[in-house]
């Protein structure tokens, strides 16, 4: 009699303990589903997704004599994905000496809780050539497209042609001027414009 006690009370031990496990996760899995779920959706659309926009590829542009007025040059941009990254002190320190970047913040960009990230946008090709020999796990480049040839275009006269405070035209001369291809390089864009400026100018 003694021994059929205690196995119902060792049973409904078991059950009170089964129960309340149960309800500890049930509960949880509510917490989750409920209460946390936009954050955990939020957690899991940063690991899964990553919106980047990549402008489409032109083709050169040439004249009717085939002489190239426009084209686009690839260039190189370094990312890195911090999950995947071995050694972040080892990795912070030479991606900083080849990219011209403080230590600090590239240690800054590859430890936060994304799990993509920019470190520098177009490079030039031996900086490319360097972070690609360095092989680092989680450290890559992707090719983009800048474009490098302008054209300059002088207009003259069309605001007595057609001012913008008119709503028909008037007849009179105007003067258009083209020049040569410009190859524009570097990422010095207040000479860049001050070169195609100065081009205008001279036509």
């Amino acid at each position: 009699m003694l021994a059929r006690t205690d196995s119902r009370a060792r049973a409904l031990l078991l059950m009170i303990v089964a129960a309340l496990l149960a309800t500890i996760i049930g509960g949880r899995l509510v917490w989750w589903q409920v209460a946390d779920r936009e954050r955990l959706v939020e957690i899991a659309l940063n690991q899964l997704a990553q919106n980047e926009e990549i402008p489409a590829e032109r083709g050169e542009i040439r004249d009717r004599n085939g002489e190239l007025l426009a084209s686009s040059v690839q260039v190189q941009s370094v990312f890195a994905t911090p999950p995947t990254i071995e050694d972040i002190e080892s990795t912070s320190s030479l991606l900083a000496s080849v990219l011209g970047m403080d230590v600090a913040d590239v240690r800054a960009r590859i430890t936060g809780d994304d799990p993509w990230v920019w470190l520098r946008r177009r490079v030039d090709d031996t900086t490319a050539e360097r972070v690609a020999a360095l092989d680092l796990p989680g450290v890559g480049m992707i090719a983009s497209r800048l474009d490098v040839a302008v054209v300059p275009v002088r207009l003259e006269g069309f605001d007595r042609i057609l001012h913008h405070t008119w709503k028909w035209p008037r007849r009179g001369p105007g003067r258009v001027a083209f020049g040569h291809p410009m190859s524009l390089r570097g990422n010095d864009y207040a000479d860049l414009a001050a070169q195609v400026e100065r081009a205008v100018r001279a036509l």
